[in-house]
């Protein structure tokens, strides 16, 4: 699996022809975004994809929607305007979801078979926002961008950490394909696996918080095998971390993931 991005927040901002300050209401349409078109945002797709034509490749729009808000407010501020000043965090959207689409647009040109779209929503206990803010604010927005993805025949990845088991009926109504990062700490996976796994596809699931970073390798080995088994039944089941493998992983631990995750592709 090969994931091809276009550049990070950090590249983003960088473009921002030195911008410092935050977006408001006094400079919503002034505040200068960067050129969607640049072909800096996209350096270096066409080798990864040339280099690794053997892979299921995503096209990665990371920080999609509330990240890249929070990105240029403030979080605070960002969940405050939900409340006390929603027609400019709609107007603020508007804009994000246009530099989104245009992205987009340009991701689909190239020789993917699906985008990933990343968006924190969550914490450990739940959504980060009440369910309603989201579906106001989020949740057409994130529609228009999955039926544009969907439309082109593309495989639909949403990267969210946390729980968000309130909008999983959500997701699926709106046409989301593949959810990542399936946190067991966080989530009931087994429940969630039951009650959505014949519309949805999961990917994650292995505790990076516990058994990876803390557990033996025999625990880590214990831990793929049962996922695959409660998680693999009928498909739609992509066994991982249920997050990026952080430093403080034991590098026996990561290897013996490796290969229990190699055994399991070959049975």
């Amino acid at each position: 699996m090969l994931i091809v991005e276009l550049k990070s927040n950090d590249d983003i901002k960088s473009l921002c022809t030195g911008q410092k300050t935050f977006i408001d209401e006094a400079n919503l349409y002034s505040f200068p975004f960067p050129d969607p078109h640049d072909e800096r945002l996209f350096e270096g797709i066409d080798e990864n994809l040339a280099r690794h034509s053997d892979r299921y490749a995503f096209f990665d729009l990371s920080a999609t929607m509330f990240e890249r808000a929070f990105s240029l407010r403030g979080f605070q501020q960002v969940l405050e305007d939900m409340y006390l000043n929603p027609e400019f965090l709609h107007k603020l959207f508007d804009r994000i979801l246009e530099f989104d689409l245009a992205c987009l647009e340009k991701g689909l040109a190239y020789p993917v078979d699906g985008v990933r779209f990343g968006d924190d929503w969550g914490t450990q206990n739940g959504l980060l926002m009440s369910p309603a803010s989201w579906r106001e604010f989020l949740k057409p927005r994130m529609k228009i961008l999955i039926e544009r993805c969907r439309k082109a025949g593309k495989t639909v990845m949403l990267h969210s950490c946390g729980n968000i088991t309130d909008i999983i009926p959500d997701l699926i109504e709106i046409g989301l394909t593949i959810y990542e990062t399936f946190q067991p700490e966080a989530m009931d996976v087994r429940k969630i696996k039951e009650e959505y796994g014949k519309d949805l596809s999961f990917w994650g699931g292995v505790s990076m918080q516990k058994v990876l970073a803390y557990g033996t390798p025999e625990e880590v080995v214990a831990e793929i095998e049962q996922k695959c088994e409660l998680l693999g039944k009928d498909g739609g089941y992509i066994c991982g971390p249920s997050h990026t493998v952080t430093v403080d992983v034991p590098l026996k631990n990561t290897l013996a993931m490796m290969q229990t995750l190699k055994n399991q592709k070959s049975r």
